[in-house]
């Protein structure tokens, strides 16, 4: 799947940031970077369908897999390319408008790192006062959730 290869792919083309580079050596990025992404979702597809069935599993939809190129209008970093790639699951947030899609697994790498997990995103204040109610009252809900957590 991922080799070597990927990140040096992902180093060079971020060092180079040319368009014309990046053309030249498309079909690497093909080979060695997107390729392997795309299997790592279809594998992983399954086991997180069972998690939550409402998860968008296509690749084309809801930046599941990430895109190299980057979107530089709002940035500083006027970088043409990332050098770092994500595959996340998620609900789509236009699907369910009521309740944004908050939890997110994710897996993110790069040249320098990688790293994985489980987020809680775009939650309404309404329901984070919820939470944090259930907490400082150390509900029976969270004291499971946080003993399954432990152990």
């Amino acid at each position: 799947m991922f080799t070597p290869k990927t990140l040096e792919f992902l180093a060079i083309n971020r060092l180079e940031n040319s368009k014309t580079w990046y053309t030249e050596h498309k079909n690497e990025y093909i080979e060695y970077v997107q390729t392997p992404l795309l299997q790592l979702a279809a594998e992983l597809t399954p086991f997180m369908l069972e998690i939550d069935g409402a998860f968008i599993c296509d690749p084309k939809r809801n930046g599941m897999v990430s895109r190299i190129y980057r979107d530089a209008r709002f940035s500083r970093d006027k970088s043409l390319y990332r050098d770092y790639m994500w595959i996340k699951f998620s609900r789509d947030r236009h699907a369910h408008p009521d309740n944004p899609h908050p939890v997110e697994f994710f897996f993110v790498f790069s040249p320098a790192s990688y790293f994985y997990g489980c987020g809680y995103y775009e939650t309404p204040t309404p329901v984070m006062d919820q939470i944090r109610k259930l907490i400082l009252s150390r509900d029976e809900h969270f004291l499971k959730a946080q003993a399954a957590l432990k152990s």
